[in-house]
């Protein structure tokens, strides 16, 4: 009788989950990002309230920073000159290269976020937009950990490098340095294979919710 009811208890779990799994839909599942296959889709809004789409970017080299003004490694990639050249390597390159920040930053409230965000960028004259994620989906998604991790998608939506930015943790001996994101534009637009795919990421801990 025990062993009969037991049964029964396992079998009842067993549906339930099934319910769950059918109740949730193939669209709810969570994709991880992964070297070598395509980058998972994202809709954010950036500090105007305007709504930015990974697909509005269609046929372009995507270069995702996770960022944290408050990081003194973000400040250092900034003051020390490295975002600026690897725009200013972008706009030499051929092809279209869209270059965006991302805040999965939740350690205080999000419109005080947006606000350090506003005067960072205004303080270092750079025109990066920066979206927001402040409930950090993307960021779990993607697999960010640091400020900065970067992350390059070719123009066919492929992601095909993220880890640190540069050989150079502390930006101390630019331009001497390997800046890893556009090594890999420049691979990618020469038609080579990426390598490194991976450099394992530096920085400050992303500020996640939970």
């Amino acid at each position: 009788m025990i062993r009969k009811a037991r049964t029964a208890f396992a079998f009842g779990i067993g549906l339930a989950t099934l319910a769950l799994v059918a109740a949730a839909g193939p669209g709810d599942v969570e994709k991880k990002a992964k070297v070598g296959e395509k980058a998972p889709a994202w809709t954010m809004k950036d500090l105007d309230g305007k709504e930015h789409e990974l697909g509005d970017f269609d046929g372009k080299h995507v270069v995702l920073e996770w960022t944290n003004p408050d990081c003194p490694f973000i400040v250092g990639v900034y003051e020390r000159g490295v975002v600026k050249e690897t725009l200013d390597a972008m706009k030499e390159m051929e092809a279209d290269v869209v270059y965006i920040a991302v805040n999965s930053t939740a350690n205080m409230p999000k419109e005080k976020v947006m606000e350090t965000n506003r005067k960072f960028l205004e303080k270092h004259e750079v025109k990066v937009p920066v979206v927001m994620d402040y409930e950090g989906t993307v960021g779990k998604t993607y697999g960010a950990t640091r400020t900065p991790h970067m992350f390059v998608i070719d123009d066919e939506g492929v992601l095909r490098y993220h880890g640190a930015f540069t050989d150079d943790a502390m930006s101390r001996d630019f331009p001497n340095h390997t800046n890893y994101v556009v090594q890999a534009l420049q691979q990618i637009a020469a038609g080579e294979t990426v390598a490194p795919t991976y450099v394992r990421e530096w920085g400050c801990t992303v500020k996640y919710a939970n």
